[in-house]
């Protein structure tokens, strides 16, 4: 398993981005608000969570231990997978995500496109 890379940001995509290190260039998913805050070029250091399944290997990153504890802690709600989890986070800062599940304030979850009501509660559990 992968857990972290640091590289030179190769190029970026609406969700992903690409990291080349040493010559090997990885595709690694990201929240838009992660990939908001970097250009190409930039030197990157990300925490990785690597997804295996049957047909692919797919690789999130995180710029701290703790946006990816916030991820692994989304994923864990049955609805939300890991594109989910990173459109919350890309909406919200994981303080933010921990306030409002601690709170219950469903509202914060409220303006994110493809998070309901029953989603919310699932979170909140």
């Amino acid at each position: 398993m992968i857990g972290k890379i640091k590289g030179l940001i190769d190029s970026i995509d609406q969700n992903n981005l690409i990291v080349d290190v040493s010559g090997v260039g990885y595709v690694i998913y990201c929240s838009n608000r992660s990939l908001s805050k970097i250009a190409i070029g930039d030197k990157i250091q990300l925490f990785i969570e690597t997804h295996v399944r049957e047909d692919q290997i797919t690789l999130y990153g995180f710029m701290s231990q703790y946006e990816k504890a916030c991820f692994l802690r989304l994923v864990t709600v049955k609805g939300v997978g890991p594109k989910m989890a990173l459109q919350i986070l890309g909406s919200l800062e994981p303080d933010q995500v921990y306030t409002a599940i601690h709170l219950k304030d469903s509202a914060v979850f409220a303006k994110i496109s493809g998070v309901g009501p029953k989603l919310v509660s699932r979170i909140f559990t």
